[in-house]
């Protein structure tokens, strides 16, 4: 899948780029019009690049979820994908559950653990916290299609979540 607050971002930068290079040639009498106009062309696209950012993590299209405090509560299908089913380092503990916190690891204990989901009939999104020396969270975003599950995004957040509204609010950002 193509980042296109990037593709956005590299597309602004150049415009930009191009603008001041051939603004610059011009003659010095439009130069006040060259500065008015270079400020109102920056944020134009300055405004489009935030609305391609906003854009890159849709939060399950604003559909209403139910929050979810345990793997339990998840579909066995998303419970395989995160990897429940699966011992040792490519596993994932239960919210509160033992798992490697540090970069200091048992093999028998995973290295991910479930913090917080939301879930509707055909999405979820799930905040997971990632054990080892850059200890970190990350949200995923799957998406039923037919009766299968797929990972339709993934991002990093700052801090774990605490309800489902701050997954929401602060996980999309």
């Amino acid at each position: 899948m193509p980042n296109r607050a990037f593709e956005s971002g590299r597309a602004v930068r150049s415009a930009l780029w191009l603008y001041v290079r051939c603004g610059a040639r011009l003659n010095a009498n439009f130069s006040l019009h060259m500065n008015v106009t270079a400020s109102v062309l920056v944020g134009v696209l300055f405004g489009l690049s935030l609305v391609a950012t906003a854009q890159q993590y849709p939060v399950c299209g604003g559909m209403p979820l139910t929050e979810a405090r345990s793997l339990d509560t998840l579909p066995p299908q998303l419970n395989s994908l995160l990897g429940r089913d699966r011992g040792g380092f490519e596993g994932i503990a239960d919210r509160n559950g033992k798992f490697n916190v540090t970069d200091v690891v048992d093999s028998s204990l995973p290295m991910r653990r479930f913090v917080l989901g939301g879930l509707s009939a055909s999405c979820a999104i799930v905040a997971v916290e990632r054990g080892g020396r850059a200890h970190s969270y990350e949200v995923v975003a799957f998406e039923q299609i037919d009766t299968k599950w797929r990972v339709a995004q993934r991002w990093s957040i700052s801090a774990a979540p605490r309800s489902l509204q701050e997954l929401v609010t602060h996980g999309g950002k």
